[in-house]
């Protein structure tokens, strides 16, 4: 399996009323809480014993650069669509996040992106908060992450999603 966030919309964004407007809404804030973050993310290190037991556990600043979807370009962060990765030339991607304002109904139903941990998924957090800020009971938001906790990305998702809604 793996780390892995979990969206499904209720319904077609582009089929809820205003849906338009709240994807645009949701990318326009992702991309504001982006230069919050200004590239920087925490991840937590894990040193082990040689039984596997778990010996440390430190939080480090890395950087984090966001690619399109295969890890390589731009991503794509616009009113019709949140399409970016990791940074492929550093393997520091996985899978690719992928929301658009357009997407088919088996999309709609159930989404899912597995980050691996890897420093975009601060960016995927942050952007699932995004939608799920704008499209209230309209998207439904998991994550084998604990949210509450601030589990790899979450921790940090949430501290700039509070300052970009004050």
């Amino acid at each position: 399996m793996g780390y892995t966030h979990y969206w499904r919309f209720k319904n077609l964004p582009k089929n809820i009323e205003a849906g338009a407007e709240k994807f645009a809404a949701a990318s326009e804030l992702f991309q504001e809480g982006l230069k919050k973050l200004g590239g920087k993310c925490k991840v937590t290190r894990y040193e082990y014993n040689p039984d596997w037991s778990l010996k440390s556990a430190h939080e480090e600043e890395v950087p984090m650069i966001l690619r399109g979807s295969m890890g390589k370009g731009e991503p794509i962060i616009n009113d019709k669509a949140i399409i970016f990765n990791g940074d492929a030339s550093k393997d520091l991607d996985h899978e690719s996040f992928y929301v658009t304002l357009d997407c088919t109904a088996d999309e709609a139903r159930f989404s899912f992106c597995k980050t691996a941990r890897k420093p975009y998924d601060t960016a995927v957090c942050l952007a699932l908060l995004c939608l799920e800020h704008e499209f209230g009971d309209d998207i439904t938001v998991s994550s084998d992450g604990n949210r509450e906790s601030g589990e790899a990305g979450w921790g940090l998702a949430k501290e700039i999603f509070a300052e970009i809604t004050k």
